[in-house]
């Protein structure tokens, strides 16, 4: 038939796909227990698929992110920030577990919500979490790791997030990180929280 040899199963790992990201001319297969690229081929085959080696599955399926030239970063099932380079090499940004650098009372499953962004002109990975470790989707607290240097900065929002995007209104202006709490749209582009009720 028409569809025979477009079906195919990516088994390389027993876990669950969590995601799936474009990445140059081929996929991502983001899994909970490792990563698999899939890259079309063409002729009878279809399609190219193996697991990147050493590769840790993802935990946070909102923490992927494109970073152009840098490819992808995620967080790992271990606790560690990854970044899945354009020649799909995976290697470690962050030096140690996020739960055991950031807070004691933080498990990796309440790491599962984080939200990754990145802020390019700053060679910023933006990660946001829950400090408090207790609803495990209102994000409180980030990670900001330079992915040029490997610093890390971090701290609290004063805010607890339920969503957020990059955004810039054109090519001529910065990126700002624009993230919304249950009532107001917050502003992050300066380092501060200026949000849309001026406080």
């Amino acid at each position: 038939s028409l569809c025979s040899g477009n079906i195919f199963y990516v088994n390389e790992t027993p876990g669950s796909i969590v995601a799936m990201h474009k990445l140059g001319k081929s996929v991502i297969v983001y899994k909970d227990d490792g990563l698999v690229v899939l890259t079309w081929t063409g002729g009878q085959t279809r399609f190219q698929k193996y697991r990147l080696p050493n590769s840790v599955g993802c935990l946070a399926p909102l923490s992927i992110v494109d970073c152009a030239d840098m490819g992808h970063f995620y967080l790992g099932f271990d606790g560690i920030i990854y970044n899945v380079t354009p020649s799909f090499q995976v290697r470690g940004i962050s030096n140690a577990q996020l739960s055991e650098t950031l807070s004691t009372i933080l498990t990796l499953n309440k790491l599962a919500y984080s939200r990754g962004f990145i802020w390019p002109s700053k060679n910023l990975y933006i990660m946001l979490y829950d400090r408090t470790g207790l609803s495990g989707q209102l994000l409180d607290s980030y990670v900001a790791v330079n992915y040029r240097t490997g610093e890390f900065q971090t701290g609290q929002l004063g805010k607890q997030v339920i969503a957020g995007s990059n955004f810039r209104s054109t090519n001529l202006v910065d990126f700002q990180l624009l993230l919304s709490t249950t009532t107001l749209v917050e502003e992050f582009e300066t380092g501060g929280a200026t949000d849309d009720d001026g406080v």
